[in-house]
């Protein structure tokens, strides 16, 4: 006998059975979960208040207050108005080192670490390649670097690199000459 044919009846019935109870029970969790959103479960009113009146000219007026509060300057004592919350300077670099030598070499403006008498080479602003002896440029300097330094590598190994530092006074100026 085929399975199919036997059933057909508790099929019919089990169905429409199973969607009836499913359904029951959504219905309950829905209502056991409320729909307002008062703690207490009871209906909830919220208080109402009167609508104001308000003409267009008093409207005008409050906003022109509103205005004219947010443009009146806001003072800080103690800071005087030369201060400056810069994290940069920006500095111009000359070099020229034509007198020396006119063959190309390496320019690095480094961190100069003053309690080691070091230059940081791993803490580096500049590094570029210096053609005929010249090189101008501008370069942001932290405002944290107390000095910087200069080194000027040549190609040729006999020559001795020009090692300058920068002091913060120099940075400060914003003008840089290495001749």
């Amino acid at each position: 006998m085929n399975m199919l044919s036997m059933t057909p009846n508790t099929l019919e019935f089990k169905a429409p059975f199973n969607a009836l109870l499913l359904l029951i029970l959504l219905s309950f969790s829905l209502v056991g979960c409320g729909g307002g959103g008062g703690g207490a479960g009871g209906p909830t009113s919220l208080p109402t208040q009167p609508a104001n009146n308000i003409t267009e000219e008093q409207a005008e007026d409050v906003v022109e207050d509103e205005v004219i509060q947010e443009e009146s300057p806001v003072s800080t004592p103690g800071i005087a108005s030369e201060f400056d919350l810069r994290s940069v300077d920006s500095i111009e670099l000359n070099v020229d080192i034509s007198a020396q030598t006119t063959d190309k070499s390496f320019l690095s403006v480094c961190h100069f670490k003053a309690g080691s008498d070091a230059i940081d080479y791993e803490n580096c602003i500049v590094r570029t390649v210096v053609q005929s002896g010249k090189y101008m440029g501008e370069f942001k300097a932290p405002a944290h670097f107390e000095e910087l330094a200069v080194a000027i590598w040549f190609y040729d190994t006999s020559m001795s690199p020009i090692v300058d530092l920068i002091s913060q006074d120099d940075l400060a100026t914003g003008f840089v000459a290495i001749n």
